[in-house]
């Protein structure tokens, strides 16, 4: 069960009027059918009427404000429009929220990178750099297998950072010695990845890029052909 609820903390001066626009709903993403619209006007730091969308009309709580309501009852077309808005306001607001945040899966960006020791002796021992950005929500597995066989040690990873839009970044590092014909893959598992997906690409001085998404899990192969011994 998922709650929208708009908390309202409003500070006025006396004598002032003020129009407030709520909406609540306890299942948002049931297509917000149970969706309710207030709006609340206040006077002289009291509220004095509120229109309820579940009852289609507005309440007044005091004498002039009882008047206020039955002419805000009475006005038609401020009738229709308060009906409108439930969808307008309430539920369209409510499906943005969700598809930006709880829908949410983002794109995936993959990048490997071979730092390599001075001279490219290989034997002396590489590190290879797995770095995953824009991947939401925040839940993520980076793994590593050489020649399909999962790396359980040399292996070192950042903490799962923030974008600041929402989105994540994390970086995974593998220090090893590369053998001839051996492929080294990097792999990210997410919630937001439906389908398995390959990469292959010989390792020179370059850096490969990948963006994708609707995966069950990511991967990203070198194969090292030409370097370390024979």
């Amino acid at each position: 069960m998922r709650i929208i609820l708009l908390l309202e903390i409003v500070c006025t001066p006396i004598n002032t009027i003020l129009a407030l626009w709520h909406c609540r709903s306890i299942a948002p993403q049931n297509e917000g059918k149970d969706m309710v619209f207030f709006v609340k006007n206040v006077f002289n730091q009291k509220l004095c009427t509120i229109y309820d969308s579940r009852v289609g009309k507005y309440i007044g709580f005091a004498e002039h404000c009882i008047k206020d309501a039955d002419h805000f009852n009475n006005q038609a077309w401020k009738m229709r429009l308060r009906r409108i808005q439930v969808e307008t306001v309430c539920r369209y607001n409510a499906r943005l929220f969700i598809k930006s945040t709880l829908e949410r899966n983002g794109t995936f960006c993959l990048i490997s990178t071979l730092q390599k020791k001075p001279e490219g002796d290989f034997e002396a021992g590489s590190m290879l750099e797995c770095s995953v950005w824009g991947f939401f929500p925040k839940e993520v597995s980076v793994s590593w297998l050489r020649d399909g066989v999962e790396v359980t040690t040399d292996v070192a990873s950042t903490d799962v950072m923030a974008n600041g839009d929402w989105s994540y970044q994390l970086h995974s590092y593998l220090e090893f010695t590369p053998r001839k014909w051996e492929r080294v893959t990097c792999r990210v598992d997410h919630r937001s990845l439906r389908a398995a997906f390959f990469s292959r690409d010989l390792l020179h001085d370059i850096i490969v890029s990948i963006a994708t998404s609707n995966s069950s899990s990511l991967h990203h192969d070198v194969h090292f052909l030409n370097y370390g011994p024979i």
